[in-house]
């Protein structure tokens, strides 16, 4: 009695799963679009999408694709840059609660069915409070298989259904793509051979107001860290590839790095000024410095940036104000030792999958 009585069951669990949604959506953005691409395309594969979008930088000619990767409920945004031949030139990752599609569990029906794009769909809405006195709403019309047929983004941002495919997609296509961030390997590729001008160099402040300065060949790594926050910047002199990593004080992360859209040109070389405390040159740890606007394009009363750099451009003295407050750091350690590829990458634990799927969660209701 066993297999007759398995078997049907197998038979009910088949005609009563629902399959998975999967589908390739165009969306329009009417105006006012507030800097968003007129047009994107999702990608759909249950409750994944990737959204694609062709974008051209200001002041290029270039196209480039836009590779955004989100997931019901996803407490991140996540997205990739590649030139138009396929070649990656960047990647994303941060912070971001209200970007993703709400779970189900909180949407809400908003009105009576509605028809766009040739289907029927059911709108929904998800208020959340995001502050005391401020609610962020997020809503939608799903077709009966959940696909959206439009949704908006608070108040300001809208996308519509103007073509629906529903086709096979992989799993592939959507998942997210974590090694697009590892930047271990675009470090050591780009690594330079010559490490005479090395350096380590720790600046300090009042507090915990501190700077940690690296030379690594061809990259320059800047750590600093100011009570609970933490940025730190890795440039390469020579392909102009940045690698950023912020933490505000209140835990908001953000994670990126970029390659160039076409090559750099040559900066006019700067010229050294006395804009910094007292003499133009110091000796700090037995070395001269000379200072020098660090800041010589930007034009504000009540803010500047100056450094008191050595000959070979190692940072000995920091001096900034901004609308009143003044920071100044200044050099409590050297070092000309050669410095490994490995002292400029960031800190696995800070970069880490886990760090980014386990640590912060989704908005409550």
């Amino acid at each position: 009695m066993l297999r007759p009585v398995l078997f049907l069951s197998l038979i009910v669990g088949a005609a009563t799963a629902q399959p998975i949604p999967q589908a390739i959506v165009d969306y329009d953005r009417p105006p006012p679009r507030f800097g968003n691409e007129a047009k994107e395309t999702h990608v759909v594969r249950g409750e994944s999408v990737r959204i694609d979008q062709r974008v051209i930088p200001a002041n290029t000619r270039i196209t480039i694709v836009r590779q955004q990767y989100t997931r019901v409920g996803q407490p991140f945004t996540f997205e990739t840059t590649r030139s138009a031949d396929g070649q990656l030139i960047g990647a994303r990752i941060a912070d971001d609660p209200l970007s993703a599609p709400p779970a189900k569990a909180l949407r809400r029906s908003a009105g009576p069915r509605e028809k766009h794009a040739g289907e029927t769909c059911q709108p929904w809405e998800v208020v959340r409070k995001i502050s005391q006195d401020q609610s962020f709403v997020q809503s939608g019309c799903a077709a009966v298989d959940g696909i959206e047929l439009w949704r908006k983004q608070g108040r300001v941002d809208a996308i519509y259904a103007t073509k629906i495919r529903r086709t096979v997609v992989a799993e592939d296509a959507v998942r997210l793509p974590f090694e697009a961030l590892d930047t271990t390997r675009l470090v050591q590729r780009e690594a330079a051979n010559n490490h005479h001008s090395d350096y380590e160099v720790l600046l300090t402040g009042s507090g915990d107001d501190k700077q940690l300065h690296r030379r690594s060949g061809n990259w320059l790594y800047v750590e600093e860290v100011t009570g609970q926050s933490l940025v730190i910047l890795v440039r390469n002199i020579s392909t102009g590839v940045e690698i950023h990593y912020s933490r505000t004080k209140d835990g908001q992360r953000q994670w990126f790095w970029s390659r160039p859209f076409q090559p750099a040109r040559e900066a006019p070389a700067r010229q050294t000024t006395a804009t910094g405390p007292a003499a133009k040159q110091k000796t700090i740890l037995g070395e001269q410095c000379t200072w020098q606007n660090s800041w010589p394009d930007v034009i504000v009363h009540d803010a500047s940036k100056s450094d008191c750099r050595t000959n070979d451009g190692i940072p000995l003295a920091i001096a900034q104000t901004n609308w009143g407050f003044t920071r100044y750091l200044t050099a409590t350690r050297l070092s000309r030792r050669v410095q490994p590829v490995s002292a400029i990458l960031l800190p696995i634990e800070l970069t880490s999958r886990a760090a980014w799927e386990g640590a912060r969660k989704p908005l409550a209701d």
